[in-house]
């Protein structure tokens, strides 16, 4: 979060109780009621996230949430969405949270990207299998190896050493 416009909701104590209305009115509740997700029905940053400007400041709506069902500001840690979808702002589906609780969530559930699924990935799985084979096998140097795929023959000895890509056979 760190200089992040949306780290600080401080100003917030001094909602209105027509500024926390206006806010309720923008949020979009579904026919499940209580226990589904709300979503925000206004402007979304790139990644999804509700967003909204207020005094000159835009903050995250689900920040804005939290603070308003629990009454206080829980900076510096993150707002965090048990149910995975960064639009909604049901009270109940947030909790507060470290970085890292952020992310071990993110990896319990299955959402970290891994291998060729990783939008920057360069290879695919059956490359990572013929680098070991053209390393292990065929004993051919990690520099030429990494020449052929375009990697760096530091990744091909991660790779080979199966710190990079372990979670292939």
């Amino acid at each position: 979060m760190g200089n992040s416009p949306f780290a600080i909701i401080k100003p917030l104590a001094k909602l209105s109780d027509k500024a926390i209305g206006l806010f309720k009115n923008k949020i979009k509740k579904s026919i499940g009621g209580d226990n589904e997700c709300w979503i925000w029905k206004h402007s979304l940053t790139s990644r999804g996230y509700g967003m909204i400007q207020w005094g000159g400041k835009i903050y995250m709506t689900h920040r804005i949430a939290f603070f308003i069902n629990r009454g206080y500001d829980p900076s510096p840690l993150c707002v965090c969405h048990t149910c995975d979808n960064r639009a909604c702002n049901n009270p109940k589906h947030l909790f507060a949270g470290t970085n890292r609780d952020n992310q071990m969530d993110k990896v319990s559930k299955g959402r970290q990207f891994k291998g060729e699924n990783h939008p920057r990935a360069k290879l695919t799985e059956a490359q990572v299998r013929q680098i070991r084979v053209f390393s292990e096998v065929d004993g051919i140097s990690k520099a030429r190896i990494g020449r052929w795929f375009g990697v760096t023959d530091v990744m091909v000895g991660l790779i080979v050493r199966r710190k990079a890509w372990p979670h292939v056979a």
